[in-house]
């Protein structure tokens, strides 16, 4: 597993990567994936191009996650980087403990890069006054996750910055789905086998269909709108509305059907009142292989990165408590 240097605002720490799915239950306060409504820069975002050398971050309309839109840094042949791209201004406070995500790759293995994310108060290089990521050698190119976890020190506005430093002649760097989470006490997710419900058991013949239900249900003082088009999709693409984490007896289990996530139309949103639940039964055998003896482990993971017409709905990520199941 990759280890990164992080600036967590208690000191620098070396943190393993956090994998998908690990995290539970959050809520996106930015999320920007360069492409649908905002296709290009996302409004209040800017480009600095420090050295003036004329390459700097671009909108570029392949090479992010799975081949979609996103930021590209391509380098000066005879100069280094010296570029920045800021995010919007985010409301923070020092109350929440923040993970910033982001997916990045380059062009080519043998021409790696430098990156680094820094925070500050103004939105530009010189208001940059926090480390809070730093990769001197980014040599995949592959896209992979990156989720850094971070605190604040004051309240008010804060500007994310990602500053690509990388040598002359390196190709491109990508960056792509940057997301900010908090903690979220009131949305959850369940998972509920048929067999379980209706059986009182946990245990499949080899091939056996696997049947369940998943609910989110607003457990807060107040309405939240939510996302209900419950589109299937692959785990960690986090345009899937609905999707699994299986692990077997030899690891993890593949998701073996190719979906096309879906952009949700605005009726399909709704108004989760306190005790309201919006749920979509699922037969799990039509996605996975449960055919090996031994124990499964099935969380499901319902995330929202889209907001509706009135720019409110909840968008985020709730992953389930694990369900274990036996085939035998």
């Amino acid at each position: 597993m990759k280890r990164i240097l992080f600036w967590t605002g208690l000191g620098l720490l070396t943190i393993a990567l956090a994998a998908p799915g690990s995290m539970a239950n959050e809520r996106f306060t930015l999320w920007a994936d360069f492409g649908g409504e905002f296709a290009g820069l996302p409004p209040g975002w800017v480009v600095s191009d420090a050295n003036s050398d004329g390459y700097s971050w671009t909108p570029w309309d392949f090479g992010g996650a799975r081949g979609s839109c996103g930021l590209r840094h391509l380098t000066s042949p005879v100069q280094a980087a010296d570029d920045w791209v800021f995010t919007e201004a985010l409301g923070l406070t020092p109350a929440e403990v923040y993970t910033l995500y982001f997916k990045t790759r380059v062009t080519s293995a043998g021409q790696p890069h430098k990156l680094a994310v820094w925070i500050g108060q103004t939105q530009n290089p010189a208001g940059m006054s926090t480390m809070l990521f730093s990769d001197e050698s980014i040599a995949f190119d592959i896209m992979q996750d990156m989720a850094v976890p971070f605190t604040v020190s004051s309240a008010g506005a804060w500007y994310i910055g990602f500053h690509c430093y990388s040598d002359p002649g390196m190709l491109a760097l990508f960056l792509d789905r940057v997301g900010l989470s908090v903690p979220e006490p009131y949305l959850m997710a369940v998972l509920q086998l048929d067999r379980e419900i209706y059986e009182g058991s946990t245990t499949y013949a080899p091939g056996e269909q696997v049947k369940g239900m998943v609910l989110v249900t607003n457990m807060g003082p107040s309405p939240v709108t939510v996302n209900s088009k419950l589109t299937v999709g692959h785990e960690p693409d986090p345009n899937a509305v609905l999707s699994f984490l299986v692990t077997g007896p030899s690891g993890d289990v593949p998701f073996l059907v190719k979906c096309k996530p879906v952009e949700p139309a605005p009726g399909d949103f709704i108004t989760l009142n306190t005790g309201d639940t919006v749920h979509k039964y699922y037969d799990l055998s039509l996605g996975f292989d449960f055919t090996e003896p031994g124990e499964y482990f099935i969380e499901a993971v319902y995330r929202n990165p889209y907001l509706d017409a009135g720019q409110t709905a909840w968008r985020g990520r709730l992953v389930s408590t694990p369900v274990m199941i036996t085939v035998e």
